[in-house]
C-alpha cells in the first residue's frame, strides 16, 4: 500500500511541479525549479527526519516566492502580506520554543510527542462536537456581504482558543507537565498563531481566489514546526484530511473562510489517499507541498484514487 501511495503522490507532484496548466504570472519557472526538487525525497525508504529536513529547507523558499508573486500581481495587498510574513515568522519561532519546552518537560516520563498529539486530537474532537452545535453561522459565500467577516472570524478564533487552552492544559498536566507551564505554553502559542489566522482571513476576504494559495503557504511554513499543535490547526480548517463532509475541517472551512476548498485541491487529494489526522511522513509532505489545482485546475483521472 505504501508503494502505491508513493506512486500516486509522485505522479501528482511531478505533474504539478513541472507547471502543467499553472499560471505563469503566479507560478514562474524559478518556483517550479524549487518545487521540482522536492519529489527526490518521496521514496519509501526515506527517513522521516530527512523528509522534514527537505520540507523545512525548501518549503519557506517556495512559500516566499509565491507570496512575492501575489504582491507583484496585486500591489495593494503588499502591506498585509508583509504583516502576514512577520506574524508567521513569530509563530514559527514560538512553535519551536514550545516544542523544545515540551520535550524537556516530558523527558523521562515515558511519553512521546506523538502520543501527546494523539491525546490532543481526541480533545479537539470533543471541542468540535460541542462547537458544531453551538456555532452554526458560517461566513457568507457572497463576497459582497463579507464586511462582517473579520469581526466574526476574530470572535470565533477567541471562542475556540479559550476551549483549546483548557484542553491543552488537561492533556499536558495528564502527562506530568506543571499546569502553569502548560498554560503559559498555550498562551504564547495562541498569541502568535491567532494573528496569522486573522491576517490570512483578511487577504482571502479581499482576494477569495487566493484561498488555496494562502492555505498552502501556511502549511509549507507551519506544519514542520507544529507536530504537537497540528490538531489545534485542524479546528481552523488546516489539516491533511481536507473538507470531508461532516469533518472538523469541513466545518472550519465554512466557519472561517466562507466555503470549502475547491474539489480537486490538495485537500481533496489527501482525502482520497485516506490520510489520518496525524498523517504519514509522505502524506505530511504532500500536505505541505501538494499544489494540484491550486489555481482552480481540476484533477481529472484522479477521482478513483
Amino acid at each position: 500500500m505504501k508503494f502505491a501511495y508513493v506512486s500516486i503522490i509522485s505522479t501528482v507532484l511531478c505533474a504539478t511541479f513541472v507547471g502543467v496548466g499553472a499560471s505563469p504570472s503566479i507560478f514562474p519557472p524559478h518556483v517550479g525549479s524549487l518545487l521540482g526538487s522536492i519529489p527526490n525525497v518521496l521514496k519509501p525508504e526515506a527517513h522521516i527526519k530527512k523528509v522534514w529536513q527537505e520540507v523545512e529547507k525548501k518549503g519557506p523558499q517556495i512559500a516566499d516566492q509565491l507570496l512575492g508573486q501575489i504582491t507583484q500581481a496585486h500591489a495593494d495587498v503588499t502591506p498585509i502580506v508583509n504583516e502576514f510574513k512577520d506574524s508567521i515568522s513569530k509563530a514559527i519561532s514560538q512553535a519551536r520554543k514550545t516544542h523544545n519546552e515540551i520535550q524537556e518537560a516530558i523527558a523521562g516520563k515515558g511519553v512521546t510527542i506523538t502520543e501527546i498529539s494523539t491525546l490532543l486530537s481526541r480533545e479537539v474532537q470533543k471541542i468540535y462536537e460541542d462547537l458544531k452545535d453551538e456555532v452554526d453561522d458560517p461566513l457568507s459565500d457572497d463576497h459582497d456581504q463579507r464586511s462582517r467577516a473579520p469581526r466574526d472570524r476574530a470572535q470565533l478564533v477567541s471562542q475556540i482558543m479559550e476551549k483549546v487552552g483548557i484542553a491543552y492544559a488537561v492533556v499536558l498536566t495528564g502527562v506530568g507537565v506543571p499546569r502553569e507551564v502548560a498554560e503559559t505554553q498555550f498562551n504564547d502559542f495562541s498569541s502568535t498563531i491567532t494573528p496569522v489566522i486573522l491576517i490570512s482571513g483578511k487577504i482571502v476576504d479581499k482576494y477569495p481566489f487566493l484561498l488555496d494559495i494562502m492555505i498552502f503557504v501556511m502549511s509549507m511554513l507551519l506544519l514542520p514546526h507544529l507536530s504537537i499543535l497540528r490538531p489545534i490547526l485542524i479546528l481552523f480548517g488546516f489539516g491533511p484530511l481536507g473538507p470531508i463532509k461532516g469533518s472538523i475541517a469541513a466545518w472550519a472551512q465554512r466557519m472561517f473562510w466562507g466555503g470549502a476548498v475547491a474539489s480537486g485541491s490538495w485537500f481533496a487529494i489527501l482525502q482520497r489517499l485516506g490520510m489520518t489526522a496525524t498523517g504519514s511522513a509522505i502524506g505530511n509532505l504532500l500536505a505541505s507541498a501538494g499544489i494540484t489545482a491550486m489555481f482552480g485546475r481540476g484533477t481529472q483521472g484522479q477521482q478513483d484514487l
